[in-house]
């Protein structure tokens, strides 16, 4: 990543999650291209739902679902992710 900066770009989860559309369009500039109408509508569709209820659907308010792990997990469980996951999130810039 240091040796061709302009070849890689890291995208954070919490990131893209919290502004889906604005972290696709910032991969379509990335790469040189323009963001199709069709790919902007269907970022939208697909993460700007109303209706988290059904578990089967693949349509999900992203900025509502990015942290529920934090919420519907007890602290055990979350230290338990939080301490496997360690290694991987430092060498991605995450901080302990």
């Amino acid at each position: 990543m240091r040796t061709y900066p302009d070849r890689v770009k890291i995208f954070k989860y919490e990131t893209l999650a919290e502004d889906p559309l604005k972290s696709t369009q910032d991969v379509y500039r990335f790469t040189g291209l323009d963001l199709p109408n069709n790919v902007a509508n269907w970022v939208k569709k697909n993460t700007e739902s109303k209706d988290d209820t059904n578990a089967w659907g693949t349509a999900r308010n992203s900025t509502v679902t990015k942290d529920k792990w934090r919420t519907e997990l007890n602290s055990k469980q979350r230290n338990m992710i939080t301490s496997l996951c360690m290694k991987t999130l430092r060498l991605v810039g995450y901080k302990a």
